[in-house]
């Protein structure tokens, strides 16, 4: 692609650009910068698209796709037809979501399995640590037994006095119990 030279846009150039953007606008509302660029040969899609956005929208009232906020109604209506329409995104959209371009859906679908990929494999990462934590825990609660059971026989008279004080695990062994309990039912 030929690059062009820069110039200063002129009243006649916004005109132009303006009238350019509306002729080549979408059913969904997006602009084709590429047919503007054609529209406007002095001027390359990157310039046409940059200078609208940054200078010229504020100013004037050509109606630009707005950002969709998605429900999760939305989201589940969209992962289920993107299997059973086979990822026809035109389809998907004339059926479903008229309002948006078959882009904007695509790239939501994206996005979704993108998040659902990052959280299987949060969840794989945490399924590993699972046994360590587990071993981690049983050495734990075996220790508490046995400080449990040498409280016991302290407190019988069976270890004398000298023996330094040990404070209560009573709560520390029912914790470590219910963590066992906890991860023994995420294992299965």
């Amino acid at each position: 692609m030929q690059s062009k030279q820069y110039k200063i846009w002129t009243e006649l150039d916004r005109q132009q650009l303006i009238a350019a953007i509306e002729q080549s606008k979408r059913k969904c509302g997006q602009v084709d910068w590429d047919e503007v660029a054609k529209c406007m040969p002095s001027r390359s899609r990157q310039q046409c698209k940059s200078y609208f956005m940054n200078i010229m929208k504020k100013d004037c009232d050509v109606k630009m796709v707005k950002y969709h906020t998605w429900t999760e109604q939305e989201e589940c209506i969209l992962l289920q037809q993107a299997d059973v329409e086979h990822k026809n995104w035109e389809v998907i959209k004339h059926n479903y979501f008229p309002n948006l371009s078959s882009h904007q859906i695509q790239a939501k679908f994206a996005y979704l399995q993108q998040q659902q990929t990052r959280a299987n494999t949060k969840l794989a990462k945490r399924m590993e640590s699972v046994p360590l934590i587990q071993s981690s825990l049983s050495l734990q609660l075996e220790k508490a037994k046995v400080r449990h059971v040498h409280i016991e026989n302290r407190n019988q008279g069976q270890i004398p006095e000298a023996t330094p004080q040990i404070c209560s695990y009573d709560s520390s062994l029912q914790l470590v119990s219910q963590l066992m309990s906890i991860l023994n039912a995420l294992s299965q």
